[in-house]
């Protein structure tokens, strides 16, 4: 925060204290989406994207960055004004204004979002309690924003709940869209396991570059009538 600027997934991005400062284990989030497409062949349409609880757009920008030759455009969503105002600085300053939209909503609301399906929905949501304070460093409690740290309830799930059930209930998923979820060690089971309730398959548990539990992926099946 002392020169708001950060780097992620060889990007310099704009990070201010509204943001978290992105991390390079959530690169394995972008690594992913751009593994899933270089497997596809004869794309008939722009891949059309969606970060929920985007931050400062790192996700969502380098995503797009990755896909320049799909011409990917994509939404990012945040419950912060001032979070919405650093994404449009930081997509102007990688040309990316013309492909990337932010909007403000909450994780919650998602379901009544009037937007044509995704191809892919990325989401790193708060998944501590205030509880797990004891688990952070000194830096990240006194300076990074609570909003992004810390659910309001006793549920460390409950955002999960919230963009599965938002995104189904919404139709904001095409047949066979890539979702993937940033979690941790201690949700990663019951990340899955929510995701194969709601008829998702292929879905796994990923590692990033320390070999640390960090996503959940899987796609999404539309239900059979």
């Amino acid at each position: 925060y002392i020169d708001e600027k950060a780097m992620f997934d060889g990007l310099e991005f704009r990070v201010t204290p509204v943001a978290m400062i992105p991390r390079k284990g959530t690169e394995a989030l972008v690594e992913i989406v751009d593994g899933y497409f270089a497997n596809k062949e004869g794309l008939r349409r722009q891949p059309f994207l969606l970060d929920l609880g985007t931050g400062c757009g790192n996700i969502l920008l380098s995503i797009l960055r990755r896909l320049d030759h799909l011409n990917a455009r994509g939404v990012g969503l945040d419950a912060m004004k001032e979070a919405l105002d650093l994404c449009d600085y930081n997509a102007a300053a990688l040309n990316l204004r013309d492909r990337a939209k932010f909007i403000q909503g909450q994780f919650a609301d998602i379901g009544l979002l009037q937007l044509e399906p995704f191809d892919v929905v990325v989401c790193n949501p708060p998944y501590m309690t205030k509880g797990g304070r004891r688990n952070l460093d000194a830096a990240t409690i006194s300076y990074e924003p609570e909003h992004a740290l810390f659910v309001d309830r006793q549920d460390p799930n409950i955002h999960y709940q919230h963009v599965l059930d938002g995104l189904i209930q919404g139709n904001l998923l095409v047949p066979g869209a890539l979702l993937v979820f940033e979690v941790c060690k201690e949700n990663a089971e019951a990340i899955k396991q929510m995701m194969i309730d709601r008829n998702f398959t292929n879905v796994k548990i990923g590692r990033d570059w320390k070999a640390c539990i960090r996503t959940v992926d899987g796609l999404f099946c539309a239900w059979e009538p």
